[in-house]
């Protein structure tokens, strides 16, 4: 599929992952990503973020904007949220020691007041730009939802019955379980305000080095690198 194709990353090392963030062009398709915390971190997130080598000067805000301030804070959910090419990826998963978690937005978020609303949204979301149709049957779902008159069930089975027919199943087909460490959908719905997301990472915990590129690069600049102790999760904080 094309989204686990986007995700070899995983496996890529922290300098071709800077040289990957070096060559993305302003031309490049833009995406969504929604970087979670714990909630209150929101400010401190926002502010290490905007701080990571090759991400702040081109994410650009959801609600709009440019330039070193162009990250959007959701403090009731307790994320930060840019819309970058694929790339710009690599820096918070490599750098951030405040994130737990990276997501990418399919589409934009959108008003579900009742199950039709769900549905219609749904069939219309891009998934295209990230799946194959097929793969819509049997991707693992989770439901997040407060303050929304739909029951987190009829959320679940909305979302299950239009990904189903999407992938062109007569019959319904058992979904895979649900884990933090695999590909999988998740709905978050906030005041009857749905946002549909795809897992980039598993949970991110306490890192206790990063990596930095030496001055100049070059040819067997991989090798030189050397990893540089960071504080301590808690102590990141200060």
């Amino acid at each position: 599929a094309i989204f686990r194709a986007q995700f070899q990353f995983r496996g890529c090392s922290p300098i071709a992952a800077d040289r990957c963030t070096v060559a993305a062009s302003e031309s490049s398709p833009r995406f969504t990503f929604v970087v979670r915390a714990r909630r209150g971190l929101e400010g401190l997130l926002h502010r290490e973020l905007s701080g990571l080598r090759g991400l702040g000067p081109r994410a650009r805000a959801v609600a709009g904007g440019d330039g070193d301030d162009a990250l959007s804070v959701c403090g009731a959910e307790g994320t930060v949220e840019f819309t970058a090419p694929w790339h710009d990826l690599y820096p918070v998963v490599f750098q951030s020691r405040l994130a737990e978690s990276v997501w990418v937005r399919v589409g934009d978020s959108f008003s579900c007041s009742d199950a039709l609303m769900l549905s219609e949204a749904v069939r219309a979301a891009p998934w295209d730009s990230f799946l194959d149709a097929p793969s819509l049957a049997g991707i693992p779902l989770s439901v997040r939802s407060r303050e929304c008159r739909l029951d987190r069930n009829d959320i679940f089975e909305a979302l299950d019955q239009t990904l189903q027919s999407l992938a062109g199943r007569s019959s319904r087909t058992l979904r895979d379980q649900w884990s933090p460490y695999r590909l999988g959908l998740r709905a978050v719905v906030t005041e009857d305000m749905c946002s549909l997301e795809l897992n980039c990472t598993g949970r991110l915990g306490v890192r206790p080095f990063v990596y930095e590129s030496p001055p100049g690069g070059g040819e067997g600049a991989e090798s030189a690198l050397k990893p540089i102790p960071t504080p301590y999760r808690g102590d990141a904080l200060s």
